[in-house]
């Protein structure tokens, strides 16, 4: 196993050295500055080969084995399916989100971490393959048998100890799509046009694109051929997959329009020029409204500042992130699938998610038969739907039957069970260290080891339940305390996810010279007189990419956000200052915004750009226990508004009720006061004190 790891990681080594000894600027003789490789190569030409694919993932901290090297922790501790019961286990009637963002906030996470993270589970053939089966208990309601656990691939450093190889490049560069070996992309593209290969038959019967069905099945069927080995997973992910897919044949077939160029001489430059500009969309998406919305605006830019490319930074993905952090998502995942019209009426009964594992054809197959393209509907349908809060709790479908369906994997599995145990089949340590690593103060409470869990979530049976399970916060594994910690300020998320997601990001985009924002890209890519025209337009939402590619390549007024299902909504309220965000929703033009703001009587006035995304942050004349009503319209004309909507809200704090003491008891809280003071002194402390690097900001608008 680990001979045929390292031989594979020397090959690609040796063809990456022969073939990408430098990084060329030109295509068939055009000059294309911002070229790179799918297998990851040249998005730092002074270090080519920063952020190959097949490279080892990074640790930020001490593995934690039992031998140091690559025994798992556990034999002392609870196993991975009883914490599940007790700390993921979801209860029915849990509220939504406090921002009202979508369902398809959550599965765009799924399709952005296969852009950039996979460890190959070691195969079991003829008995060879590690395996660290899942015990469960006796008391058990849902499985009677161990669960099935094979191991990760691996490679040994210099010191004996384990590490992992992630097969895919760590940039946000569509590898799910385009492939992150320069083989796979080969088998994905067309000769001409420079288009991705789409299936014939479904194309030729509903004139439609689809991933083609074309990669053999041991089965004698066929999966689909996707730049992600995954792509078929879920039915949601596949109609990700299938969106930009369509989203870089449309720029395709738009750039040779738009330039002349031949279908097949120039396939080569079609194809890289439309790679770029899908790129672009999907960045954009990523960094201007999936992680605004999932880690806050406050937090998210306050802790990744502007884009400035810096050669030689690592953008290698840590193991933390991969095999914890970035499985927060597991959380909001709903136990069914809908399918919508434009009305929000259902045109195909709700898909149970359990029904929807490996079966991507569901989002082209009728119940009783037939063709259909729901793509659009899928979208339409998880965008009208608010997630659950995130939380530790996580639905039955993917705890108790993961996977179940699919008579290979019966009776199922459960998912947070296995994410705890990958975690110690990959040596992770416990919460503490690695809040340490992003610079956050660890939990300390040596005096009353349960207030450190309620320090990490004000839910009193989690806590409890962390408490009964670890008994001393220092020994509280990674993912089930960070997921439980209660959300950090203006994050969907706690602080210590909050933390780590957005050290990883910011890594990535830093170490990115194919960036969106980078003004080789900007010049050559966007705006009216690009020098590959036509350029990508800004504001990007995805619904405009949606629409374009449901309606046949069709402009269309934008139709809203499909992040959020609420047209305005409270993103953040402190006792002096607070932030409303809003969207543009379908058929409104505005140039402009006009928000008013109602503060005890005292009404402002507003004036804001056009965009699809907009929020403003307000924090002169706001006091706590103040009622406030933001409302927002659209400037469509001189003097004229359509209004978009509301929301009235009461920042944090206010005055507390005025009490009259007697003599008597004004001397009792003096005597206790004393007492008080004394055992304080004797007990020390034993609160964490939280990081207050990011408490002041100084942007009054965001856009």
């Amino acid at each position: 196993m680990i001979w045929r790891s390292v031989l594979l990681v020397c090959v690609i080594g040796y063809v990456y050295a022969q073939e990408s000894s430098a990084c060329p600027d030109y295509i068939n003789g055009t000059v294309f500055v911002p070229l790179t490789y799918t297998n990851g190569a040249c998005h730092d030409v002074q270090n080519p080969f920063e952020g190959l694919s097949l490279q080892i993932h990074i640790r930020t901290e001490k593995p934690q084995y039992v031998d140091g090297l690559g025994t798992p922790m556990g034999f002392d501790r609870p196993s991975p399916r009883e914490i599940s019961n007790l700390v993921h286990r979801q209860p029915p009637g849990l509220p939504s989100n406090i921002k009202g963002s979508s369902r398809l906030l959550i599965f765009f996470g799924q399709f952005i971490d296969h852009d950039f993270a996979l460890v190959s589970e070691q195969p079991e053939v003829e008995g060879v393959g590690e395996l660290l089966d899942i015990e469960v208990p006796r008391s058990d309601t849902r499985f009677n048998a161990p669960l099935a656990f094979g191991r990760s691939e691996f490679l040994l450093d210099q010191s004996g100890v384990r590490q992992f190889v992630n097969n895919l490049t760590p940039y946000l560069d569509l590898g799910n799509v385009y492939g992150d070996t320069l083989n796979r992309t080969a088998r994905l593209r067309s000769s001409t046009g420079g288009a991705l290969l789409v299936d014939p038959t479904l194309f030729q019967a509903l004139q439609t694109e689809f991933p083609p069905f074309i990669d053999p099945l041991p089965n004698g069927n066929f999966a689909p051929l996707c730049g992600d080995i995954r792509c078929g997973e879920n039915t949601q992910l596949f109609a990700w997959h299938t969106l930009w897919l369509r989203n870089h044949n449309y720029w395709a077939r738009r750039t040779q329009a738009a330039m002349t160029l031949d279908p097949v001489l120039d396939n080569d430059l079609i194809f890289n020029v439309a790679r770029v500009k899908n790129i672009i969309e999907y960045q954009a998406l990523v960094w201007g409204q999936y992680l605004p919305y999932l880690l806050g605006r406050i937090n998210f830019f306050a802790l990744t500042g502007n884009y400035v490319f810096n050669t030689g930074v690592d953008p290698t993905v840590s193991l933390v992130f991969s095999t914890a952090a970035f499985r927060y998502g597991h959380s909001g995942v709903p136990n069914d699938l809908v399918f919508l019209d434009e009305s929000r009426n259902p045109v195909r009964p709700t898909l149970p998610l359990v029904n929807a594992f490996m079966m991507p054809r569901l989002v082209v197959t009728n119940p009783n038969g037939g063709l259909t393209d729901y793509v659009g509907n899928m979208f339409l349908g998880q965008g009208s739907i608010s997630h659950d809060i995130l939380d530790s709790r996580i639905v039955d479908a993917l705890r108790d039957n993961l996977f179940a369906n699919v008579p290979a994997f019966a009776p199922g599995s459960d998912l947070p069970a296995r994410n705890i145990q990958r975690a110690r089949d990959h040596g992770l340590a416990t919460i503490n260290t690695y809040r340490a690593s992003v610079g956050l103060q660890p939990y300390v409470c040596p005096e009353n080891p349960l207030e450190c869990f309620e320090q990490i979530t004000t839910n009193s049976e989690i806590s409890e339940a962390l408490f009964e399970l670890y008994g001393d916060i220092s020994e509280c594994e990674i993912f089930p305390c960070g997921m439980a910690e209660d959300s950090y300020r203006d994050s969907l998320l706690g602080e210590t996810f909050t933390f780590l997601l957005a050290e990883s990001f910011q890594r990535i985009r830093s170490a990115d010279r194919l960036w969106y924002q980078n003004e080789e890209v900007v010049e050559g890519f966007t705006g009216l007189n690009p020098t590959f025209p036509p350029g990508v337009g800004f504001p990007i939402g995805l619904s405009s990419v949606v629409d374009r590619n449901v309606n046949q390549d069709q402009q269309t007024e934008p139709r809203g956000n499909l992040f959020v299902t609420q047209t305005v909504w409270l993103a953040f309220a402190a006792p002096d200052e607070f932030i409303i965000e809003w969207f543009l929703p379908r058929g409104i033009a505005a140039p402009m915004y006009q928000i008013t703001v109602n503060m005890g009587g005292n009404v402002r006035t507003i004036m804001q750009g056009g965009s699809e995304l907009l929020a403003t942050r307000v924090s002169e004349g706001v006091s706590p226990g103040m009622r406030i009503t933001v409302s927002v319209a659209a400037a469509t004309a001189p003097g004229a508004t359509t209004p978009i909507g509301e929301v009235t809200f009461t920042t944090p704090g206010g005055p507390a009720p005025r009490t009259t003491y007697t003599p008597g008891a004004i001397a009792g809280i003096i005597i206790a006061c004393i007492v008080g003071l004394v055992l304080l002194l004797g007990f020390g402390l034993c609160l964490s004190k939280r990081s207050g690097r990011y408490n002041k900001y100084k942007q009054e608008t965001f856009l």
